[in-house]
């Protein structure tokens, strides 16, 4: 299970550390929001320089990502912001060329989970194929970019184009594990160890263990507001399940 700094990690408090990337030319960079000590799975920020490139290399673990800034030439495809790609363990990739400072939000499996072997690759995850209908209503719109049965995941898409509130007053925690990165716009959200409301920013990172960690009242007042969520329960009508769900009450305080 994941450990991080605190159950909402803002990514621009962290200073960017040098990453090594073999079989390469320039410089990369990386911030670790989340690891597990055990497997070895991490959910992390990587930038590139311009001028980076890279051979090729072969992957050792699974991995989500998504471009939050610039744009790259991977495999002889190109990827924008909101280019997402997922590689099953043992690919090899390659030739990787960045011609402007480029920025991905990655999540990582552990060593040796079981995964799903089929390849992904969308040039830019708002193309107009794949939209479905939000239970948080009409504001926000879902794309489901991948569903792992063997790992059992699911990763998902979100934006938000108006001023939206769900469940107003209310206050909850999820069955499964929950793991977000707000790339774009900004929200309220409930925090149930501090009793108030945090502003969930872009670089803002989320992880939620199961039962616990109680948040809610979501609310969206910075549009477009784009979301990459990974869900660890593999069925669909499970993304917004509430295994407990409180009144939220007035804070206090006892001098």
């Amino acid at each position: 299970m994941k450990v991080t700094p605190y159950a909402l990690t803002y990514a621009p408090n962290f200073k960017w550390a040098p990453l090594e990337v073999p079989n390469s030319d320039g410089k990369a960079w990386i911030k670790i929001l989340g690891k597990d000590e055990e497997s070895g799975a991490k959910a992390a920020l990587v930038k590139y320089d311009a001028g980076f490139c890279q051979a090729g290399g072969t992957s050792e673990v699974y991995s989500d990502s998504i471009v939050v800034d610039g744009g790259l030439t991977l495999d002889g495809k190109r990827f924008n912001r909101l280019g997402y790609w997922y590689r099953p363990a043992g690919t090899n990739y390659g030739p990787i060329a960045v011609e402007q400072d480029t920025t991905r939000f990655v999540i990582t499996g552990g060593r040796d989970e079981e995964h799903s072997a089929e390849g992904i690759h969308k040039a830019n995850v708002e193309d107009n194929d794949g939209w479905e209908v939000s239970e948080r209503g009409s504001a926000w719109s879902e794309k489901t970019l991948r569903i792992d049965e063997k790992a059992g995941h699911l990763i998902t898409y979100q934006s938000a184009n108006m001023f939206t509130m769900f469940l107003a007053g209310t206050k909850w925690v999820h069955p499964d594990i929950e793991e977000a990165y707000c790339i774009e716009g900004a929200g309220w959200d409930y925090v149930g160890e501090v009793d108030t409301f945090v502003q969930l920013k872009p670089g803002t990172y989320i992880y939620r263990r199961p039962n616990e960690t109680f948040h809610g009242t979501a609310t969206t007042f910075d549009v477009p507001r784009r979301i990459f969520v990974k869900y660890y329960n593999s069925d669909l009508k499970k993304k917004f399940a509430r295994s407990i769900e409180k009144e939220i009450v007035p804070a206090s305080i006892s001098e």
